[in-house]
């Protein structure tokens, strides 16, 4: 069989993830960038991104059959890896011949483990796959040696794991991503319709222990060119009609003067006038001069990691930030006019309920904007993962449970008591949320930024049903 035809596929998993702050549908910008890497191969390609669409695997397979592929990709974490395995089966049923990849951050972190298990899966990308992927497509149609595809995982008599392919240091050579083969029309933030997401760096010089990151995409920071990334902004203006945005990075202000660029660039091109961004980064990356200027450069929000208002469990995560740098990121937030968000942590096995009221009373002294309030998953690839299993406290190898935003049923009881975890997760999300002053804040401040009433509307129920 030659691979003239590439169907690749994001797996529904919106609704398991979905959550008080979560309610933001973005684009699977892995799968876009690999589509646009095969066309510069002449490979026709298309996206079913059942996520944003939200179709069960019926509606997947009609649509499978109907292109008739000759090779499939299929992207994965965690908990979504299962359901990758299943979809994979089907398939199979259908297109019998057909080979299917999957790559994501879980296959490229338990590569052994997840082609032994699953017998439908033909090929693994680990890492990055803008290269490797077009390299087994070269390799298949050649008839050439698998073994010097860099990146790839594959199974003759037993699991065969290649040489990891180096991260792409140039990333300014990577096309955008292919959008015009996805729904754009479906990607919506918690303010704004006409969403989307893009990708300024890559890596992060981090070490907590809950995070894949550094493990997917290395402890140093690549970073595109400003100009490389002023250009996808256009193009997304331009082409797509987009209004807003959010960079995926980690830590977007670590860099301060590729930031600083970048916003004399978006006001010197008058994109701040177009356009409303947002990023996550950490407490002590930022200053008050560098938020007013990201401000005036259109980003009108940012995200910030809090985990933890004991300065013990701080330490024992490697987040490497204090509670005074805490509290004082979120002042500096507030002092630049910026709508903030807090991420907070629930259920490590070494915290106390004295360290969980700690974080509530950090998250009531910082006040921000939004709050997140996950459990304490341990992630394979991340340090966190291997503590627990050293020490026996993983309660499950059902990869589907490991949804972080609601499920905290993955770890052996170990002081606290999961039923007291799940109640201090609702504790700290209903005493931030359900607050007057806050409520009406809130309507006023949905009610300003969404662009119609039906998207008003939508917001606030939304949000009232799940609190």
């Amino acid at each position: 069989m030659i691979v003239k035809k590439v169907l690749l596929i994001n797996p529904n998993y919106q609704r398991e993830i979905s959550s008080l702050s979560q309610i933001s549908v973005g684009p699977p910008l892995g799968l876009a960038y690999i589509a646009a890497m095969l066309r510069k191969d002449n490979i026709k390609v298309k996206i079913i991104d059942s996520n944003a669409e939200n179709i069960g695997i019926e509606n997947i397979l009609l649509r499978v059959k109907n292109e008739d592929p000759d090779l499939i990709g299929l992207t994965s974490v965690t908990p979504t890896i299962k359901l990758c395995c299943q979809l994979s089966s089907e398939i199979k049923k259908i297109l019998p011949d057909v080979p299917i990849v999957v790559g994501g951050v879980h296959p490229s972190l338990a590569p052994n483990e997840t082609l032994k298990d699953n017998p439908n899966i033909d090929f693994l990308i680990i890492g990055e796959g803008e290269y490797t992927f077009p390299d087994l497509i070269k390799s298949l149609n050649e008839k050439s040696d698998l073994k010097k595809v860099d990146g790839l995982v594959w199974k003759k008599d037993r699991v065969i794991v290649n040489k990891k392919r180096e991260f792409i240091n140039d990333l300014d050579k990577l096309p955008f991503p292919a959008r015009d083969l996805l729904p754009n029309e479906k990607y919506k933030s918690i303010e704004f319709d006409n969403f989307t997401t893009i990708i300024a760096m890559r890596g992060c010089p981090a070490s907590c222990i809950y995070c894949a990151v550094p493990s997917f995409c290395g402890k140093e920071l690549r970073k595109r060119g400003v100009k490389n990334v002023i250009e996808e902004i256009e193009d997304c203006i331009q082409n797509y009609g987009v209004k807003s945005f959010s960079f995926l990075d980690d830590t977007f202000t670590y860099d301060v003067k590729w930031v600083e660029e970048f916003c004399n660039k978006m006001e010197e091109k008058s994109l701040n006038k177009k356009v409303k961004w947002l990023c996550l980064t950490r407490v002590d990356t930022i200053s008050l001069p560098l938020l007013k200027k990201m401000k005036s450069a259109g980003c009108y929000k940012i995200e910030l990691g809090i985990e933890s208002g004991s300065p013990r469990i701080l330490k024992e995560i490697g987040k490497g930030i204090t509670v005074e740098q805490i509290k004082e990121g979120f002042e500096v937030a507030k002092k630049a006019g910026m709508v903030t968000m807090a991420f907070a942590m629930v259920g490590f096995p070494f915290e106390t309920e004295k360290d969980i009221l700690m974080t509530k009373d950090l998250i009531k002294e910082t006040d921000p904007s939004f709050l997140q309030v996950s459990y304490a998953t341990p992630y394979p690839g991340t340090s966190f993962y291997e503590y627990c299993k050293k020490n026996n406290l993983l309660a499950t190898n059902n990869y589907s449970k490991y949804i972080f935003l609601n499920n905290s049923l993955v770890l052996n009881e170990n002081g606290i008591s999961t039923k007291q975890i799940t109640k201090s997760k609702r504790d700290l999300e209903r005493s931030f949320y359900l607050r007057f002053n806050y409520m009406v804040k809130s309507f006023f401040y949905l009610l300003k930024t969404s662009e119609n009433l039906s998207l008003f509307l939508n917001r606030s129920l939304t949000f009232l049903r799940r609190i």
